[in-house]
């Protein structure tokens, strides 16, 4: 697994909690939405530019 997926499976107790115990705080949480956020935007910015060439 790579990504949020990851990170998700390994920090959560979703699937039964594992030998490390992470302290997940908000600025985790903005760091991950924040980061998605900007590949979005850079993916359908590029995406335009090149339809409208």
């Amino acid at each position: 697994m790579d990504g949020i997926g990851a990170f998700r499976a390994h920090a959560s107790s979703a699937h039964g909690e594992g030998s490390k115990i992470y302290n997940i705080k908000p600025r985790h949480a903005r760091l991950a939405i924040h980061s998605s956020h900007t590949i979005a935007l850079f993916l359908l910015e590029t995406w335009d530019e090149r339809k409208n060439k």
